[in-house]
């Protein structure tokens, strides 16, 4: 299915065909570094559409003006006519609750590059967790290698690396959301998992000290017993009453 999307070209304007995005964290501020391959050359009075509004704060440097709705918002971005790519830089505030990159309507894949960056997505979204990726549900090695084919032949990433598609999934969810933190970062609830794990494991080695200690002490209760024993038989005494050991009955 990707292949093919990846192929088609469109009869009356520019569209992306694939897009690279590399997210870059300094501090509270992340930057997009993006480059959108078009399917052919664009003509005069073309625009690439935001699937996705980018947030009033968000500053943009483009080759072309951004058109924005009544909120201040980036909706579209001018492309210069005869352009066969468009490269723009998007800075803004960290949201711990999505990447809010430019997505562009259409279905090309787009590679995202996260360098300081931990994301971790929402089930909404459908995204796999392969080795080193995150892809969309059924994406292929193959049709995974097709996109670096096109964008720069770089199949290994530097950081943790997502294909994803402006589909429906991600555009019902309001974007890419879920937890976005400084690469390092445990999300909260696996931190809370092993935290709770770690308590349940300490318990656990208490109760199991214990139950040595109280074993330890009934053996050496017996051994003494035993060296009492031995001594009063050799010296003709009465043998000692043992009394009860530590713990309860054996």
């Amino acid at each position: 299915m990707f292949a093919l999307l990846l192929c088609c070209w469109s009869a009356w304007a520019a569209q992306p065909v694939a897009v690279e995005h590399t997210g870059t964290l300094a501090g509270a501020t992340v930057r997009w570094d993006t480059r959108v391959l078009l399917d052919g050359p664009a003509a005069r009075d073309e625009a690439l559409v935001l699937a996705l509004p980018l947030p009033p704060e968000a500053r943009m440097q483009a080759p072309g003006a951004a058109e924005r709705d009544a909120q201040g918002r980036a909706v579209a971005l001018s492309l210069p006519a005869g352009a066969t790519e468009l490269r723009l830089v998007v800075d803004e505030p960290l949201d711990p609750g999505a990447l809010r990159l430019p997505l562009f309507v259409g279905a090309a894949v787009n590679r995202i590059d996260l360098d300081g960056l931990h994301y971790e997505p929402a089930p909404a979204l459908g995204l796999e967790q392969r080795l080193r990726h995150l892809v969309p549900a059924g994406m292929s090695t193959h049709e995974r290698h097709q996109v670096d084919r096109l964008l720069d032949g770089r199949r290994e990433p530097k950081g943790a690396r997502i294909y994803v598609v402006a589909d429906p999934a991600v555009l019902s969810a309001g974007g890419l959301v879920g937890e976005v933190g400084p690469a390092g970062t445990v999300p909260l609830g696996l931190a809370l998992g092993v935290g709770g794990l770690f308590v349940v494991l300490l318990g656990g080695g208490a109760v199991s000290y214990r139950l040595l200690e109280v074993r330890a002490r009934r053996e050496q209760l017996l051994r003494y017993m035993q060296d009492e024993f031995v001594q009063a038989d050799v010296q003709g005494r009465p043998r000692p009453v043992a009394p009860a050991a530590e713990g309860g009955p054996g």
